[in-house]
């Protein structure tokens, strides 16, 4: 993207913004602690995940990326998609368990982020 005409510069930062804002509502949404807004904050994520995905077919199909270029993030978008898909339809699951009646929390001895 580092060739892009001056006319398509903007595009650089927005798919760097929405590909980092799907990890980052990701964690957001953990350290809340309650099992409510770590989902509300997955549905931010897929939000998020579905930005990148418009842009990814965006520039495939304008040419900006070639076609071994776009193959490779699709394939990446699509194993992350799967994922966090399959995690918000677990834990709705949990939640609905009772009727979303309990006050479900998340909790660890330790928390932090350990690269």
């Amino acid at each position: 993207m580092e060739t892009l005409p001056a006319n398509l510069r903007w595009l650089t930062s927005q798919v760097i913004r929405a590909a980092v804002s799907a990890p980052a509502n990701i964690a957001e949404g953990y350290s809340r602690g309650s099992l409510r807004e770590y989902l509300h904050h997955l549905s931010i994520a897929r939000g998020s995940l579905g930005e990148t995905e418009y842009y990814l077919h965006f520039m495939h199909r304008n040419g900006i990326v070639d076609v071994d270029t776009y193959e490779q993030l699709s394939s990446m978008y699509s194993e992350a998609a799967s994922v966090l898909y399959a995690l918000i339809r677990s834990l709705s699951k949990k939640l609905q368990e009772d009727g979303g009646h309990r006050p479900y929390a998340i909790s660890e001895a330790d928390i932090g982020y350990h690269p």
